[in-house]
């Protein structure tokens, strides 16, 4: 709900910005429009006294009268008291002071009393001055007019912005429910598809047992183990199936600043221990500290050095390597096993697919490893790949966002 009403208030800002800019810019390209009307009107009323100074009140009334401008005329004399020769519809007094009287000689000028009017001036003889000025009331109303209109046309904006994002959060929540509810159904598909085996073993010596239908000690012993063992798959498989649908339900990663190289590091170490025939070469030249969950990542690792292990020959050379670069930490674990065929090289990867379905069996592994490790980069946001390592077997190459 903040995040939407954040999505919200940021439409708002952004259109209210833009919309205002733009107005803005339409509703004064409008007015220097009409501005420039009112000026054209007052140089072509000036423009025949000014050719004509020896006669120019004559010259001056006769132009308003035949150019038919609402203009209105001023005689003013050294001392400044004024005379109206013409008034306007509009107004009947020209309030101007000196220094006004000298800017509009040169251009059309605002003068500021009681109303807004757009005046200019020329000179005559013995300091005096002959003044025209236009009202811009129309123009002042037809400003106040648009700014009223941008203002309602912000508003209604504003309005469909937000119901722009108020319909597209709702329609992107209501593809977020059909898609968790499709992966949902797949995974419990999967899920029991994956059970039924060690079920139907468990359930077959179980029956075979109940029956005493075991011909000597060894073989009821022989299908002892072989329930111990499915009993222990099953565990396994439904506490990484738990890990996946834990991992697929957080939203938000619980992030701590640690040394990813030094986590790495202590697990290759692990395996050395475990797998000590294993040459593993490990590349990581400073500290790589990182923002994440620990937990998952440490899984990840763990997985990934577990997979060497068991799919690969004793002797095969292992290379990890961890390295940063702009804004991600790229991790390369590279292993000269058998790999994987051809076809899965590039392929996404979809929550409990098995590469190879006979050798989780053989090993003791649920198969669910590769999907687990897909499921922590994912929630971290970064991409995992699968390709072929440089030393023939299996690349996993994972890249995660650094976290500022």
């Amino acid at each position: 709900m903040k995040i939407k009403f954040r999505q919200v208030i940021g439409a708002i800002l952004l259109t209210s910005l833009i919309s205002f800019l733009i107005g803005s810019f339409a509703i004064w390209g409008s007015y220097q429009s009409d501005l420039d009307v009112l000026d054209r009107n007052l140089n072509r009323v000036i423009s025949e006294p000014l050719m004509h100074p020896q006669d120019a009140i004559n010259e001056a009334l006769a132009s308003a009268e035949i150019n038919s401008v609402d203009v209105a005329i001023a005689f003013i004399t050294q001392s400044n008291e004024r005379t109206i020769l013409r008034e306007s519809t509009q107004f009947s007094e020209m309030a101007i002071n000196s220094k006004e009287i000298a800017r509009a000689l040169s251009r059309p000028i605002f003068l500021h009393g009681n109303q807004h009017i757009r005046a200019i001036a020329m000179e005559l003889p013995e300091n005096e001055y002959l003044l025209f000025g236009i009202s811009t009331q129309d123009l002042d109303k037809n400003l106040r007019s648009n700014e009223v209109r941008l203002l309602t046309f912000i508003l209604i904006a504003n309005f469909l912005a937000s119901l722009l994002i108020i319909w597209n959060s709702k329609r992107q929540r209501v593809r977020r429910e059909k898609d968790q509810l499709q992966k949902m159904q797949e995974f419990l598909g999967d899920a029991a598809h994956e059970l039924r085996t060690p079920l139907t073993v468990i359930k077959g010596y179980s029956e075979l047992l109940a029956q005493k239908k075991m011909p000597t000690q060894e073989d009821e012993r022989r299908a002892f183990e072989r329930l111990e063992s499915e009993i222990s798959r099953m565990d396994t498989l439904i506490s990484d199936l738990l890990l996946l649908a834990e991992i697929g339900e957080t939203s938000t990663v619980t992030r701590s600043i640690f040394d990813l190289g030094e986590l790495l590091n202590n697990h290759i170490n692990d395996f050395k221990v475990i797998s000590p025939a294993h040459p593993v070469t490990y590349i990581c030249d400073e500290v790589m500290e990182y923002s994440g969950s620990q937990v998952h990542l440490q899984r990840l690792i763990q997985n990934a050095l577990l997979n060497i292990d068991r799919h690969t020959p004793k002797d095969s050379p292992v290379i990890i390597s961890l390295s940063s670069k702009g804004k991600e930490i790229h991790l390369l674990i590279e292993d000269g096993g058998p790999g994987l065929n051809e076809s899965v090289y590039g392929e996404g990867i979809r929550s409990l697919r098995r590469f190879d379905r006979s050798r989780s069996r053989e090993t003791g592994g649920s198969g669910l490893g590769m999907s687990i490790m897909n499921a922590v980069v994912v929630m971290h946001k970064g991409d995992f790949t699968l390709r072929k390592s440089s030393l023939g077997g299996l690349a996993i190459d994972i890249r995660l966002p650094i976290s500022r």
